[in-house]
This record gives C-alpha cells, sequence and structure tokens, in this order.
C-alpha cells in the first residue's frame, strides 16, 4: 500500500511526522517552518510490514528568499562566519525563516513569501 507522508519542522528545529490521506500540507500544524511530503511502500507480509524507500518532494517554507550576495546589504549583523559557510558550502540562493534561521534553497524548493525586515546598519 503506498502511503504518503508530511515531515515538518517547527521554529525550534524539532521534527515530526505525520500520516497524511493526500499528497499535501495537512494544515492545522503550529510553528512550522518547512515541510515536505514522501511517499512510502508499505507491504504486510506474514505479520510484518515491509517498508519501502521514501520518495520525497521538495522542502516548501514560511519565510523571505535571499540571494547570497545580498546578505551583506541587507541583513549587515548576519555573522560573517555564518555568510562564509554559505559561501563555502556553494549557497546560491537562501531563504530566512521567521525565527531567524537560514536554510539554502535547492532547485525546485519553494518559498511561502512572510515579509521581513532588513537590519539597519549601525
Amino acid at each position: 500500500m503506498l502511503k504518503f507522508f508530511c515531515e515538518c519542522e517547527d521554529y525550534a528545529g524539532r521534527l515530526s511526522i505525520v500520516e497524511v490521506t493526500k499528497p499535501e500540507f495537512p494544515g492545522g500544524i503550529h510553528g512550522v517552518e518547512r515541510w515536505r511530503i514522501y511517499q512510502q511502500e508499505i507491504t504486510a507480509v506474514d505479520k510484518e510490514e515491509i517498508v519501502g524507500k521514501k520518495k520525497y518532494q521538495s522542502w516548501r517554507y514560511y519565510g523571505c528568499k535571499v540571494e547570497v550576495e545580498e546578505i551583506p546589504s541587507k541583513f549587515p549583523k548576519i555573522s560573517s562566519l555564518l555568510l562564509l559557510y554559505m559561501q563555502s558550502q556553494g549557497w546560491k540562493s537562501t531563504v530566512r525563516t521567521p525565527s531567524g534561521r537560514w536554510f539554502p534553497l535547492d532547485e525546485g524548493d519553494e518559498v511561502i513569501p512572510i515579509p521581513q525586515k532588513e537590519e539597519k546598519k549601525e
């Protein structure tokens, strides 16, 4: 039997997995910053479940998309160490979530925009 699951991560980095009937975000889960759906074949054989490989969809994020080269001008208070890490890992585009966490954007990822204020230079 093919089953669908929603893998959700909240603002504190806690991961939860919820079985869903359709391959879409179930709603009603509070504090979620990113999620993705995956499908998995689960077969019952002699009172045991054989679990197939997970097939993931792309991540969906709440936040704002920021190109790495824009970060110094838009977010001047960001740690230079964090910026160097992003550059060394080859990040081109990022998403900044409402809690201030940063994630790399991969091809196919989607950002659901939430306006965020740019930091002012002191």
